[in-house]
């Protein structure tokens, strides 16, 4: 399927290391089939620590089924680094994940 990023994913946060920040990410999808989902695995542990299992699902929106989002607090003070999943849904048994690596834009929020 065809998959980009709606917005550069190279972010800078500020602030006291302490604080956390909203994120709003979303990314376009096309050609997905009706039982798959984009998901989200990073270095941080509300992307799961790298552990697919406990990845991130976004949502679909609404007004645009391929467009899917997800909104993270994330730590300031630190790079983030994640990549875009895509998973059978949460509620079937067989999970099947493949990493989507042909973005061309960095996947990462740095400091």
């Amino acid at each position: 399927g065809n998959i980009q990023p709606i917005q550069n994913l190279q972010l800078r946060t500020s602030s006291k290391e302490t604080e956390k920040r909203k994120w709003r990410l979303e990314i376009e999808a096309e050609g997905l089939a009706p039982d798959e989902m984009l998901a989200l695995t990073g270095n941080v542990d509300q992307l799961g620590d790298w552990n697919v299992k406990n990845a991130k699902y976004l949502k679909r929106k609404k007004d645009a089924p391929n467009v899917w989002f997800c909104e993270l607090e994330l730590p300031q003070g630190f790079t983030v680094e994640y990549k875009y999943l895509i998973k059978k849904a949460p509620e079937l048994e067989d999970v099947e994940e493949r990493c989507i690596e042909d973005i061309a834009t960095d996947c990462v929020i740095k400091e």
